[in-house]
């Protein structure tokens, strides 16, 4: 009883009449005669759409007027609302995955779509005008006042024209954004006093503590003629500086003869103190300045180097320098 009621709805939605059978053969020869002479023109996609979208409107109010006691499920236009974003997504991934184009059903809620869009977005305009005029002070006036020379070409004096030509020779862009500060205006901000507050601000100001200067460790002052120790890919090397530069970097030298120019090395500290020492406390230093090259300095060494050789080498190069042995 069941399939034979669905095959009595089945044939009257088809519409199964000598009648349509005709017509629709008519169609077909008509469509081959235009092919074969050469005068089909082919529609293009929005002609089809449209006309598809037409009959689609008129299928679903025919099937509206005989749905003989039953409920249509689908199309439903809350369902198409529903699920169209869904449909919409996958088409568009089979689509980029495939590299074609499907064919879309039609629907029939285009027009309300349109409709409830033009809507949303006078909204959404309508929305954003006050957050706009919250960007900077005195956006409101200057928004009120545009309202009326919408249609007038915006003129700019000559101070402005400057003031972009300035902007773009110094490589950044005409217009500052809405955030950005202009130039000088850092001044002029703290020059502004609100009426009312400028007893308080001052007081303010007077209260206010010092700004803590840098934390920074200063490098190590270094004079021509010292001995110090200097980081490098081998660990700390001895070396002595040879030329200071105005720009605070050094020339030195290390105890094998390398020369390195212009550098700024890696000062070795001891205690807080770069262990510098110049040559002129070496020249004529006592033995106080400098107990640990007395006490390393082997008694054969001494006795052995010549006493100018002594006086111009300082007291931590000797300290360190190993004796050599006798050259055949």
């Amino acid at each position: 009883v069941v399939k034979s009621e669905v095959l009595k709805d089945t044939f009257t939605l088809l519409n199964l009449c000598p009648e349509a059978r005709r017509q629709k053969k008519r169609e077909l020869r008509e469509k081959m005669e235009q092919r074969a002479m050469g005068t089909a023109k082919k529609r293009d996609l929005e002609e089809q759409m449209s006309q598809a979208q037409g009959i689609a409107v008129e299928r679903t109010e025919w099937e509206d007027a005989h749905l003989n006691g039953y409920k249509r499920l689908y199309p439903s236009e809350q369902k198409e609302r529903d699920y169209m974003a869904v449909h919409d997504a996958a088409i568009n991934i089979w689509e980029m995955l495939m590299g074609g184009t499907s064919r879309r059903s039609v629907r029939l809620t285009t027009q309300n779509l349109a409709e409830d869009d033009g809507k949303a977005d006078g909204h959404n305009e309508k929305a954003e005008r006050p957050r706009r005029s919250k960007t900077r002070p005195g956006a409101e006036s200057d928004s009120k006042a545009g309202e009326g020379k919408e249609g007038q070409k915006e003129t700019r004096s000559a101070e402005e024209i400057r003031e972009v030509m300035e902007r773009l020779m110094a490589g950044v862009s005409a217009r500052p954004r809405a955030s950005e500060r202009r130039r000088g205006s850092k001044d002029a901000e703290d020059k502004v006093h609100l009426p009312g507050e400028g007893e308080d601000e001052q007081q303010v100001v007077a209260i206010e503590p010092e700004k803590p200067k840098s934390q920074l460790v200063p490098r190590q002052e270094v004079r021509v003629g010292d001995v110090v120790k200097v980081q490098t890919n081998l660990g700390w090397e001895t070396v002595i500086v040879r030329v200071k530069r105005a720009n605070g970097r050094v020339d030195i030298q290390f105890k094998d003869g390398e020369y390195m120019r212009s550098v700024m090395p890696r000062i070795l500290k001891e205690g807080g103190v770069g262990t510098t020492s110049s040559g002129k406390d070496a020249g004529g230093g006592s033995s106080g300045s400098t107990p640990a090259a007395s006490a390393t300095m082997p008694a054969a060494a001494s006795t052995a180097a010549p006493a100018g050789a002594a006086a111009s080498m300082p007291p931590a190069q000797t300290a360190r320098q190993p004796s050599k042995p006798p050259e055949l």
